[in-house]
C-alpha cells in the first residue's frame, strides 16, 4: 500500500491489539490458578475482560485490507497463505523443540496441530481463501447488511442465547442449540463476520464523536466485567457467559475500538508504521513473552499480591524477538 493510500489508524489498531493479546496471555492463565474471591482473581479478571476484542480487531484489519484490494486469488495463494503456512510450520516446530525435545512423535504431532494460540493462523487461512467469494458481498451494500445481520444472529446471537438458557435448564439449552444447529449456519459464518465487518466500518463515512465513543465502549467494558464477577460469584464458579470472541459484549466492544481508533487517527510517523508491522509474529510469540511474567505473577500470588499482567513490558520483548 503506498504512502498516499495507506490507512495509518490500521497500525495503530495492529499495536492497540497486541496489547490487548499479551494481556489475555497474561491475565487468562492465571485468572484460571485463583479461587474467584481472591482480589487476585479480581485483578486478573479485569485485565482479561477488557482485552478480549483483540482478535476480532486483527480479524476486522484483514478484512478491511483483503476486501478492499482486487489482488487475485493465486497471488493471495502465493504472497499470504504460502507465508502463513510457513510461519506456521516454522513457528510450530519451535514450540514443539521447546516442549517435546525428545520425543519425535509428539514432536511432529505439535509441529502440525500447533501451539495452544496458533489456531489463528489457518483460520486466517481459510478467511483469505473465500475472500474472492466475500467481496461481491461487502461491496454491495444490501448484501453487506443482510450478511452482517444473519451472521450477527447464528455466529454471536444464538450461541449466546443457549449458553444463557444454559445457566437455567441445560436440557432446554441442549434442545434449543440442537434444533438451530440442524440449519448448519454457525461453521458457516464464523469468523468471516469480523471479516466483512472490518470492511464495513472501514468505509463507513460517517463519523463520530470520539467521546460517545468512548463513553460507550467503557459502558461495554465495564459490564462485561461486573457481568462476569456477578455471575461467577452467583454460580459459585468462574463463568465466561460474557467472554469470547462471539458474544454480545466483545462484538460490541471490537467495533467500538475500531471506530474510536479511526476517528481518532491522525497521519502517523514513520516509526508507528514500522513497529506496526510485525504484530503477526509479535502475536505469534507472545506465550514465550508472557511466561516470565507468569512465574513472576504466581510468585506473588503465593505472597498474597495482586499481580497484574505489564501488557507495555511484554509487547517491547515480543517485538524485540520478532525478526523485522
Amino acid at each position: 500500500m503506498s504512502a498516499q493510500k495507506r490507512r495509518y489508524y490500521l497500525d495503530a489498531l495492529r499495536i492497540v491489539a497486541c496489547l490487548a493479546v499479551a494481556m489475555i496471555h497474561v491475565s487468562g492463565l492465571n485468572r484460571c490458578s485463583v479461587s474467584i474471591y481472591s482480589m487476585q482473581w479480581e485483578v486478573f479478571n479485569l485485565f482479561e475482560c477488557i482485552s478480549r476484542w483483540a482478535v476480532p480487531v486483527f480479524v476486522m484489519i484483514s478484512g478491511a485490507l483483503f476486501l478492499k484490494s482486487d489482488k487475485p486469488i493465486r497471488a493471495i495463494l502465493r504472497q499470504n497463505v504460502s507465508r502463513l503456512a510457513v510461519a506456521y510450520l516454522a513457528w510450530g516446530a519451535f514450540y514443539a523443540w521447546f516442549e517435546h525435545p525428545q520425543d519425535i512423535g509428539a514432536f511432529l504431532m505439535l509441529v502440525l496441530t500447533g501451539h495452544f494460540h496458533m489456531w489463528y493462523i489457518p483460520m486466517l487461512v481459510g478467511l483469505y481463501l473465500v475472500t474472492p467469494l466475500l467481496r461481491p458481498i461487502a461491496r454491495d451494500k444490501k448484501l453487506c447488511t443482510y450478511f452482517l445481520l444473519l451472521s450477527f444472529v447464528f455466529a454471536i446471537g444464538v450461541p449466546f442465547a443457549g449458553k444463557a438458557l444454559a445457566l437455567v435448564s441445560p436440557y432446554r439449552s441442549q434442545q434449543f442449540v440442537g434444533l438451530i444447529g440442524k440449519l448448519g449456519l454457525k461453521n458457516m459464518v464464523g469468523f468471516s463476520l469480523y471479516f466483512v465487518l472490518g470492511y464495513y466500518l472501514d468505509n463507513l463515512q460517517r463519523r463520530y464523536s470520539a467521546k460517545r465513543l468512548a463513553l460507550l465502549l467503557a459502558g461495554a467494558l465495564a459490564s462485561i466485567v461486573a457481568g462476569t464477577v456477578l455471575l461467577s460469584f452467583g454460580v459459585g464458579t468462574q463463568v465466561d457467559l460474557l467472554l469470547g470472541t462471539f458474544t454480545p459484549g466483545d462484538f460490541a466492544a471490537a467495533s467500538l475500538v475500531f471506530l474510536l481508533v479511526k476517528n481518532c487517527s491522525r497521519a502517523s510517523s514513520p516509526r508507528t508504521t514500522q513497529e506496526a508491522l510485525p504484530s503477526c509474529a509479535c502475536c505469534l510469540r507472545s506465550p514465550l513473552a508472557c511466561t516470565s511474567s507468569i512465574r513472576s505473577s504466581s510468585s506473588r500470588l503465593e505472597g498474597g499480591l495482586a499481580s497484574p499482567p505489564r501488557p507495555l513490558g511484554l509487547f517491547s520483548r515480543s517485538c524485540s524477538y520478532t525478526p523485522s
